[in-house]
């Protein structure tokens, strides 16, 4: 475990730290972190789960126990944190629904696929593909349905739920997941300057990925930590990766696609649940802080559970 840590773990908390330090005593401008977000979200991480699909199987990816065990885990966390929020901390729906979205989103390009990769091989890149589409076409248009009407003066009937699914659809995420999967499906061999070309991109994402993201939690702060937020976190960083533990299980999937996919809930959530409580302004203060302390969890958490995957299953 040790040995996870500091190969896998530490290097990447190194580089969210250069970026903090960046941001605090280095000649970065303010909105620097967007810039560095904007080339992961568009080029470098489409790049890396397009070339992540073509090193999987059509099988993994057509995988119908994958898929329906990662719908569940979704599906139970999203509807217990709202249920959660609203009748036992008395909370309104739309607070809880971010709370959800925080507790089911994953930093997939700048944590999630490079570990998952790194302890699952290129196995890991069918899981993150189908969390990848579960997440950003299903979830994230769910959180905006509760969303609007906690602001009436974007809704215009199902115009709002409507833009942003085609929002969804046409994220860069999932544009890249989908192109990667018509490729493989067709069996259309990439020419070897594209392959060449999209590496450099995906060899980019991690430390570009996590310097953006270190010039982000310097940006956010630790103001916005409470006793909420801390409920919140141990549920996204302990509670989750366990039901995911426990499905993978309990639907025996295989070794590899189980431990890529209890890595993938053990992530931090993604910086769009932030983005969606701003713009809406709801829950804006408690998912900046959920999102930073999880980052921070997430030293300990995410060893903790790859070990725990380890010590179940062998990966070949």
């Amino acid at each position: 475990m040790v040995e996870l840590v500091m190969e896998d773990i530490v290097p990447l908390i190194a580089l969210a730290l250069a970026g903090v330090a960046a941001g605090r005593f280095f000649d970065f401008k303010q909105g620097s972190e967007k810039i560095l977000t904007h080339f992961v979200l568009w080029l470098a991480g489409p790049s890396a789960l397009f070339l992540a699909i073509q090193n999987s199987s059509a099988d993994s990816l057509l995988d119908a126990g994958l898929s329906l065990t990662s719908l569940l885990v979704f599906s139970v966390t999203y509807l217990g944190t709202v249920l959660v929020h609203r009748y036992w901390l008395g909370h309104a729906v739309a607070d809880g629904a971010v709370a959800a979205c925080c507790t089911t989103s994953m930093n997939l390009i700048m944590i999630g696929l490079p570990i998952s990769l790194s302890v699952a091989g290129d196995q890991a890149g069918a899981v993150v593909a189908i969390n990848a589409l579960l997440s950003l076409v299903i979830f994230v248009p769910v959180t905006v349905a509760l969303l609007d009407p906690s602001k009436p003066e974007q809704r215009d009937d199902s115009s709002s739920l409507g833009s942003h699914i085609a929002s969804s659809l046409g994220n860069p995420l999932v544009v890249g997941t989908l192109i990667g999967l018509v490729v493989l499906s067709l069996h259309i061999t990439v020419p070897s300057t594209i392959e060449l070309t999209l590496g450099l991109l995906k060899e980019a994402s991690v430390p570009v990925g996590m310097v953006a993201l270190g010039l982000t939690v310097n940006s956010i702060g630790l103001r916005s930590i409470n006793r909420e937020v801390l409920l919140m976190c141990g549920t996204k960083m302990v509670v989750v990766p366990a039901i995911a533990l426990g499905a993978a299980v309990l639907f025996r999937l295989p070794p590899a696609a189980a431990t890529a996919l209890v890595v993938l809930f053990s992530c931090p959530p993604a910086l769009h649940s932030y983005i969606l409580a701003s713009e809406y302004g709801t829950y804006e203060q408690e998912s900046d802080g959920i999102i930073l302390l999880s980052i921070l969890i997430s030293v300990l958490s995410i060893p903790a559970f790859i070990y725990a995957c380890q010590m179940i299953w062998v990966i070949s």
